[in-house]
């Protein structure tokens, strides 16, 4: 299965995809994934009741592990609101947050696509009227973004799953980004170097 993490690598650059899963099989680590991970590491696992009224539950669980057989991607959404009326689900969140340079345009691509992954896959598990958008939200600047799903952001991730499972059958590496600005952060720079 292709995970929401292959997806966000693979939109900030396809050659992440062959270094990590082809190449090294081992996970480097920059200054920018350690605190990545630190961030994410004080997110719990669990639900917590954010509003409660009469017949109205609004939950947040944090930590959801989403699948979806039809597009054949896994993986773990750092948090969902669940809205409930009379104790059956009418709306779920999906909610991402991210660090990052606040020097890039915001959401980040990849952030976006990742997101997308998620609603989709939140989609298959509580239905498509349930699940029509979620938020990505960077947590140095506290920019909050509301993706909305659609039809071209569905095609565009489709079309990356099946280039992400030809990278992975062929063991060939992709061509670079077209922005050259993010190689210097990335942690395979050394092996890549634009090649």
């Amino acid at each position: 299965m292709i995970t929401a993490e292959m997806i966000r690598q693979y939109f900030y650059c396809p050659r992440k995809i062959y270094w990590r899963e082809i190449f090294s099989k081992q996970k480097l680590r920059t200054p920018q994934i350690t605190r990545g991970t630190r961030i994410h590491e004080k997110v719990w696992y669990g639900r917590k009741i954010i509003k409660k009224k009469v017949n109205r539950i609004e939950e947040l669980q944090r930590k959801v592990h989403l699948k979806s057989e039809k597009l054949q991607i896994t993986g773990i959404v750092d948090a969902i609101i669940i809205k409930k009326v009379n104790n059956e689900v009418t709306s779920v969140i999906p909610i991402e947050v991210k660090t990052g340079s606040t020097n890039t345009k915001r959401p980040e691509k990849q952030h976006v696509m990742q997101l997308v992954a998620y609603i989709l896959m939140a989609q298959e598990k509580w239905g498509k009227e349930k699940v029509k958008h979620g938020y990505i939200i960077y947590k140095d600047s506290k920019e909050k973004y509301r993706i909305e799903i659609s039809e071209e952001l569905e095609r565009e991730l489709i079309e990356a799953i099946s280039n992400i499972k030809k990278i992975l059958a062929e063991e060939t590496l992709p061509p670079p980004t077209r922005n050259p600005r993010k190689c210097e952060p990335c942690e395979y720079r050394k092996y890549c170097k634009r090649i």
